[in-house]
């Protein structure tokens, strides 16, 4: 990796370049067959220039470029492939405007991403372009924010279409206990249903409890597909088009302080997204993404830590458990996690040096009614300053070697190690 920056009181600037070749694993389990190699070329440059102190522009520019060996499926699942690969580019291009005067900001954003994948059987293609004019305004007691927001999606093999969007945010603090937000949105498309969908949440400290909030948030939201999804539909389920799926629920958190975060979040969704894949037959006829039927049910419960145990260690801990992930039928959705738990330990002995480890625990988790869940990963990270401008990082992953699948059939990476040298001038 190369990071070079610039900045005085005008101009920034940054360039970043990152290259990466591995002889990797194998793609299909096990992991030991033959191996896929993997190559990534990533270039970044930003670039911001201050007219004054009211006005601001940036430009950002990104490309990257893979090649990807990877195992056939068809007519049999085929780990020792030595032929099959893939490669992609993608662009991205971005630039701001930003106006600031006293308490009013405006940003003017205008992008575009260009995407390709090549594959045996065909090719994706897709062109995005954004654009969106961003109001804010802060007063006496809460901001409010007025957005325009312009999308312009074109997939190919697939179906393009245009979203125009309005917005209206308010963030109000009724007291010094009591912050109140209330979002409004319509969504207009040339190729779906238009809708509105809100927002309504507030967020209380008791008097007499200043370090306990209480939050509870009720919410609409309206998803259309992605150019990828358009792209590659099921239709071995006779899906021909895919349509926005539209979700409303509700959470509520309790929290003490950063120590200890409750949160309960119930969803229903009309029009999920899901993918369809049958591995007795081949791939390439039908699998893709379709509406799941009527409406699926989420719920489940989060619990956050961060909880410091002395001067030096920290403990932070992540836990969701989901009640229910159920499509209208009653079936389950696969791929989702009944548990997932995150712990890290982490040790700063001074401001130059730092210890880590943490633990990554999948529970029951299913996928064409294969198990691919119940294990836990673990991973160390140490870094220091071991000279004046020079930083180095060492980061040990999955050190116990565990052979384990996050998507049914696929091989995972083994005990692997990294090292990262910074140096800044």
């Amino acid at each position: 990796d190369v990071n070079l920056a610039y900045k005085d009181d005008k101009f920034t600037a940054q360039l970043l370049s990152a290259y990466l070749s591995s002889d990797s694993f194998s793609a299909l389990a096990p992991r030991s067959a033959e191996a896929d190699a993997y190559t990534n070329k990533n270039y970044n440059l930003k670039l911001g220039y201050m007219f004054d102190e009211n006005n601001q522009l940036s430009l950002s520019y990104n490309r990257i470029k893979t090649e990807t060996e990877y195992d056939s499926t068809y007519p049999t699942l085929n780990p020792n492939d030595s032929e099959t690969s893939s490669d992609s580019d993608q662009t991205n291009i971005a630039l701001t405007y930003t106006f600031h005067l006293e308490n009013y900001t405006a940003t003017l954003n205008a992008s575009q991403g260009q995407y390709e994948r090549g594959y045996p059987y065909g090719k994706y293609e897709a062109d995005l372009k954004e654009y969106s004019l961003i109001n804010a305004y802060k007063y006496n007691n809460g901001k409010v924010i007025l957005g325009l927001e312009y999308k312009d999606i074109d997939g190919n093999p697939g179906e393009a279409y245009t979203n125009k969007a309005i917005f209206l945010s308010n963030v109000y603090n009724i007291n010094e206990h009591t912050l109140l937000e209330s979002n409004l949105r319509y969504d207009d498309f040339n190729n779906f249903t238009n809708k509105t969908t809100y927002k309504l949440g507030i967020k209380h400290s008791p008097d007499l409890f200043d370090d306990l909030t209480v939050t509870a948030n009720y919410s609409t939201a309206y998803d259309a597909p992605s150019a990828y999804q358009i792209a590659n539909v099921a239709t071995a389920l006779g899906t021909t088009q895919l349509k926005p799926a539209f979700t409303k629920g509700y959470d509520l958190s309790i929290e003490y302080k950063k120590l200890l975060k409750l949160t309960y979040f119930n969803n229903k969704v009309e029009d999920s997204f899901d993918y369809y894949s049958d591995w007795d037959q081949d791939y390439l006829d039908g699998d893709g993404y379709y509406n799941a039927p009527g409406t699926s049910k989420f719920s489940g419960l989060e619990v956050e830590s961060i909880l410091p145990l002395n001067e030096i260690f920290t403990l932070t801990t992540n836990y969701t458990h989901l009640i229910k992930y159920e499509k209208d039928d009653g079936l389950k959705f696969d791929k989702r996690a009944k548990d997932t738990l995150n712990l890290m330990l982490n040790a700063y002995t001074d401001n130059k040096t730092y210890y880590g480890i943490n633990a990554h625990y999948i529970g029951d988790r299913k996928e064409f009614g294969n198990s691919t869940g119940n294990y836990t990963l673990w991973n160390l990270n140490f870094g220091t300053n071991i000279m004046e401008d020079v930083d180095v990082s060492i980061h040990a992953k999955n050190i116990f070697d565990k052979d384990y699948q996050s998507v049914y059939g696929y091989a995972t990476e083994g005990r692997s190690f990294y090292a990262n040298l910074k140096y800044s001038f």
